[in-house]
């Protein structure tokens, strides 16, 4: 007898009907429903070319039922991906088993469904098989969020439900969100007892976890001095807090209900225990704060000057050193510091960046500038001798900044030069070591760069004067001049001259390798010339 179409259309509406928000999950089940009922070869041909086209589209997410045998035991359990949707198919009294790891505290979302009319038992349990957390049980379709810890899972899928001969094709997929907990925890539970509480530090927020799995999380920390000690909790589930001396003696066990809730011990220098027990799922976050007093506090800087998009780390001194520091800024728009001190220019204007410690505050004044659009380097072009150093400074454009502490000085060979940065400040010393040609590059923390051509030739071995011997009147000036061998050289920068007797005769340095003599009074005085080696020449000069 041949199914009538509207009969037909009536019962797959009974399907679609309690699912049509869910519709795209359950398109497959419903066209394979569809083959099954339908003795009409129309509908067949037709349900058969929909099922076959939505395949190849993509709309049905789910991938082909499982082939082969599957674990039907936890010793023989497949082997699944999470993420992935698995298939399968199983007689009524049958059931499967599939083992999935998770690889560290989270949430894990489970879908799943069926085409058995009364739904499928479902159920996960940890590797020891000691919690059950049910899953779809007894549903067609159903979607579940539960949080857990990380280890090995199983996942438990039983048909007992399905009151006709015909197998019951089913689906699941596990999706897992890891946990923002600051120390993961497994099936060891290594962390709930005191003999394995875990170290934390002060004035540093944590982030627990808790699920059926583990509703126990132990802390220990340590204060070198006393203090007054504040427990900050932020706490998504409800738990029980309680602190331990490192004797173990419980000093306080109060129930944390609020979502945000502070305790204060004054407490003396040694160890102690911190004990949650938490009594839902989720995670909480906490902040041991001991309030130390300083007796010093000090930052590398008063002033500072930055780019705009420039970082400088402010330096602190504070004693005792246990004693925590706070940053702040007067005008975070302007310049923003973070928990470390670091300050970074945002626009051009001032603010001030304070540093409170223990009771005492030390203060910088920020100055920032907008961000450099060129640089140049003074010198463009420079020679030396071997062994001869030079100091060359950077400039960026009118009305910009890029703070030394960040400029970035290079040389293209620095087997013939090297170069040292003069800390806070834009110069830079450059020593020739060998005969050659290098350039020296300066590059600001936006990236804008320039150079210095530098050629170094051999070391003098001598000098000489343009006179030996001078005879000048009262008043009279000279200009004398030095020279080097050819092809060695020495720059006029480091030429030193000097006088035997400055009541006789002085000597100024003049434009490069040239001097100026003024004869002061009568009498007999030595003009000397000394290179950056060593290396000397005199001109005996008589005043008359």
């Amino acid at each position: 007898m041949k199914s009538d179409p509207k009969n037909f259309f009536e019962k797959i509406f009974k399907i679609i009907k309690p699912n049509l928000f869910n519709l795209r999950l359950y398109s497959e089940i419903i066209f394979k429903e569809m083959l099954i009922m339908t003795t009409n070869k129309s509908i067949f041909k037709l349900t058969s070319v929909l099922l076959t086209l939505l395949t190849v589209l993509g709309a049905l997410t789910v991938a082909p039922f499982a082939a082969g045998a599957v674990g039907n035991s936890y010793s023989n359990a497949s082997a699944y991906t999470v993420g992935k949707t698995c298939r399968g198919t199983l007689r009524e009294g049958e059931e499967h088993f599939y083992q999935f790891t998770i690889p560290m505290s989270g949430k894990i979302e489970i879908e799943c469904g069926t085409s058995a009319e009364n739904g499928i038992t479902s159920c996960v349990y940890p590797q020891d098989k000691s919690i059950r957390v049910p899953i779809c049980t007894y549903q067609k379709y159903d979607f579940v969020k539960k949080e857990i810890i990380g280890g090995r899972y199983y996942l438990r899928i039983e048909n007992e439900h399905q009151y006709n001969s015909r197998p019951a094709d089913y689906w699941f997929k596990v999706t897992f969100t890891a946990s923002k907990e600051s120390f993961p925890s497994t099936f060891d539970k290594n962390d709930n007892s005191f003999d394995t509480a875990r170290a934390i530090q002060t004035d540093t927020d944590y982030i627990g976890h808790s699920s059926e799995f583990d509703r126990d999380d132990y802390y220990s920390f340590t204060l070198p001095a006393a203090a007054k000690v504040s427990i900050r909790n932020f706490l998504g589930p409800a738990a029980e807090l309680k602190l331990y001396k490192e004797n173990r003696e419980r000093i306080d066990s109060h129930i944390l209900v609020m979502p945000d809730e502070a305790r204060s011990y004054q407490l003396s220098a040694g160890r102690y225990y911190l004990h949650y027990h938490v009594y839902d799922d989720g995670e909480y976050r906490f902040r041991v704060a001991p309030d130390y007093k300083a007796t010093k506090l000090a930052l590398n800087r008063g002033t500072l000057g930055l780019g705009v998009g420039e970082s400088y780390g402010l330096v602190k001194t504070v004693e005792p050193k246990y004693v925590p520091v706070s940053w702040s800024s007067s005008n975070s728009s302007v310049a923003a510091v973070d928990k470390n001190g670091k300050v970074t220019g945002k626009k051009a204007g001032t603010a001030t960046i304070t540093a409170s410690a223990g009771g005492k505050k030390a203060t910088c004044k920020v100055t920032v500038k907008s961000a450099p659009k060129s640089v140049s380097v003074k010198p463009a072009a420079l020679k030396l001798g071997a062994g001869e150093s030079y100091t060359i400074c950077e400039n960026t454009d009118s009305g910009s900044y890029a703070n030394a502490a960040n400029l970035k000085w290079s040389v293209s060979n620095s087997s013939v030069a090297e170069i040292k940065k003069i800390n806070m400040t834009n110069k830079a010393v450059i020593t020739a070591k060998k005969p050659g040609t290098v350039t020296v590059t300066v590059k600001t923390y936006n990236g804008k760069a320039s150079s210095c051509k530098l050629m170094v030739y051999p070391a003098p071995s001598r000098v000489q004067l343009s006179k030996t011997s001078l005879t000048l009147k009262k008043g009279q000036t000279y200009t004398i001049s030095e020279n080097t061998p050819s092809g060695t050289y020495a720059n006029a920068s480091n030429l030193k001259w000097s006088s035997s007797n400055t009541k006789v005769a002085t000597v100024a340095k003049g434009s490069g390798n040239k001097a100026t003599i003024k004869a002061v009074a009568v009498g007999t005085a030595t003009i000397k010339i000394t290179l950056y080696n060593g290396k000397t020449a005199a001109c005996k000069v008589m005043v008359k």
